[in-house]
């Protein structure tokens, strides 16, 4: 996820209500794709092991995975 796209809509931040608490991970933290690509281990084992591994689940994983990769790409750019 980019800023300004996350910023623009439609995503996770424009969707959360007005009060509700969030928690964001930048790709300057050295632990955010590790932490992202946990996170996304453990949605997929629950969502399966509730028999609700939707296609759109599976995308939600996969965008996951594939932001971790982005924040590690963008991290060794900046070196």
């Amino acid at each position: 996820m980019i800023k300004r796209d996350v910023l623009i809509g439609p995503s996770c931040l424009t969707a959360a209500s007005e009060d509700e608490p969030l928690f964001v991970l930048r790709a300057n933290d050295e632990l955010a794709p590790t932490i992202v690509r946990s996170w996304a281990y453990a949605y997929r084992r629950d969502k399966q092991e509730r028999g609700e591994y939707t296609p759109e689940r599976i995308k939600k994983f996969e965008d996951a995975m594939a932001c971790a990769s982005v924040m590690e790409q963008w991290k060794h750019s900046q070196a």
